[in-house]
């Protein structure tokens, strides 16, 4: 396993980080300030795959609630709602977290 050097921007105390973490963040083990590391990051693939997940579930959904309502379907309505916006904020809750990978550290 790679590993790459890393220095606060504080205290400048340096570090070795698992090559894994590029494009995250981890704590600094001296003062524990929270250090950025450069690199390459998912967040083209995250944004991706939220707003396709949106797109394909979660549109879909929110017109056909529209629909029902509109046509005086209150059931269908409610259920498509709900599912809407479970959709929605299953989808901010799995991808919208702080990936607990960025604060440990490798001495």
């Amino acid at each position: 396993m790679a590993l790459i050097q890393v220095s606060c921007s504080h205290c400048s105390h340096a570090w070795r980080v698992s090559e894994a973490k590029k494009g995250g963040q981890v704590n600094c083990p001296a003062c524990g300030v929270l250090v950025a590391l450069n690199g390459a990051s998912d967040s083209k693939l995250f944004y991706g795959l939220l707003i396709g997940l949106f797109a394909i579930l979660g549109m879909p959904l929110g017109v056909l609630a529209l629909i029902a309502l509109v046509n005086g379907n209150t059931e269908s309505a409610i259920c498509l709602g709900t599912l809407f916006t479970f959709v929605c904020v299953a989808g901010d809750y799995r991808y919208g977290k702080l990936d607990s990978r960025c604060l440990d550290v490798e001495w």
